[in-house]
Order: C-alpha cells, then structure tokens, then sequence
C-alpha cells in the first residue's frame, strides 16, 4: 500500500473530515485532546484557520497535520496538531509528516515553528529533539483548581 501526504484543499474539506481523524488520534495524545477542548469545536477551528495535511495509506487517513501560518508579525507558525494512529507510529512517517508541515509553513513565509507538548509526554519530547526543535519555554494550563498541567513550548527555526 502506498503512502502519501497531501495537502489539504481548504475549499474542499468539511469540519467532519478533520473531527473524524481527530477523534481517530485522540487517545494517542498525552493528555488525550478530548480532555482539553470540545473536538467538534475544535475541528471548526483548524478547518477555518490552519493548513491541514493528512497522511494517507491508501484511501485510510492515518495521520494529520494542522499548522498556523497566519503570524505575519513575528513570521512564526504553530502545530496546532500532528500524529499518527498507532499501527503505522514507528516508520518514519511521522517525521516526513512533521518535514512537510515544516515545508509547508517555509512556503507560506514562516521563519520559525512552533508547538506545544505536555511535559509527561516524553516520546513526543524526544521526536521534536530528534528532529532539532528545541525547549522556548514552559507554561502552566489550569484546567481547574485542582488539574494543573504543565506544557513545553517547542519550536526551531526554518
């Protein structure tokens, strides 16, 4: 079966394709995305603001990309998302996955990239390190009085 990445036409794609990858991805995530946001809701934005790419084996989506590249002050674009369902994590498909967000975002004029990672996330961690993203900063998200959690952001330049 072959592999492809391809990006995303934005007049083509509706907020069900991308809650149906998200939803797909959401319990490979460290803390699952699903415990953060409402993934309907969620999918709305990426659809309306973010450059989309889906990895595909075949005709199954098995991986998503969404990227902001609407930082035009400071030339930065964010990962907003990235990943892979399990059965196809470990060859080398995530990488070629973060390498077209990357040339996705150079194309639109960004200069650095960026994303955030929980900090329990440690494979996540050693992925962006391996691929020379580097610790910016760490912040604190209240989730509620009692859920404090603690993120990296991570970026590099491009």
């Amino acid at each position: 079966m072959s592999i492809e990445i391809e990006i995303v036409d934005k007049s083509a794609i509706k907020r069900k394709d991308v809650l149906e990858v998200l939803e797909k991805l959401d319990d490979h995530y460290t803390p699952p995305i699903s415990s953060l946001v409402d993934l309907t809701t969620y999918a709305g934005k990426i659809v309306q603001n973010a450059e989309i790419l889906f990895i595909k084996s075949g005709t199954k989506t098995v991986g998503m990309s969404a990227v902001y590249c609407n930082d035009y002050d400071n030339y930065t674009a964010f990962i907003t998302t990235i990943g892979m369902i399990k059965e196809y994590q470990g060859q080398g498909l995530g990488k070629k996955l973060l390498e077209k967000s990357i040339e996705l975002a150079r194309s639109e004029g960004m200069r650095e990239i960026k994303l955030e990672v929980h900090k329990d996330n440690i494979s996540a961690i050693n992925f962006y390190k391996r691929n020379y993203f580097i610790v910016k900063d760490e912040k604190l998200r209240l989730l509620s009085s009692k859920d404090r959690q603690r993120w990296l952001i991570m970026g590099k330049m491009i």
